[in-house]
């Protein structure tokens, strides 16, 4: 529909069920004058977490290098998450992460925990990123990584 030469665009998003754990969801639309994709709200984001080394020994744990990748899942939008991630193993800090642009719907950054992050020789560790959003971006995390320590 037009009126005086604006272009009105109408959509109608029908009742859905959520899935379980699911408490909110964006909407992206594309916009005939900005010629790309807007979220409405925030836009979702997805964290990716590799580690560079699986076996650590035991007092070497800042020789670890985490690396975190946050990326919008709405394609074409305009900026990067931005802010910080952190790496933790349950709810201990192991270091945090300031995000810079890593190109396109994307930032990345990386750290390194002490050398004493890890106490415990002979255990398996399940370190996991939390990104913590931004005014523009949802808080997001990554799947858990697995690092052992050995003596």
């Amino acid at each position: 529909m037009r009126i005086s030469g604006l272009r009105i665009g109408f959509a109608l998003v029908g009742s859905t069920i959520l899935a379980a754990g699911v408490t909110s969801f964006a909407i992206a639309a594309q916009d005939h004058r900005s010629h790309g994709p807007q979220c409405y709200s925030t836009c979702p984001t997805r964290t990716r977490l590799t580690a560079s080394e699986k076996t650590l020994t035991f007092g070497s744990e800042n020789s670890e290098v985490f690396t975190v990748v946050v990326r919008t899942k709405v394609r074409g939008v305009s900026g990067n998450p931005i802010g910080t991630a952190t790496v933790m193993y349950r709810s201990t800090t192991l270091c945090t992460v300031v995000l810079t642009d890593y190109g396109r719907h994307k930032a990345r950054g990386t750290c390194s925990p002490s050398a004493d992050a890890l106490p415990v020789r002979h255990k398996v560790y399940r370190v996991r990123a939390f990104y913590s959003g931004s005014s523009s971006f949802t808080a997001s995390h990554a799947r858990r990584r697995i690092i052992r320590v050995v003596s």
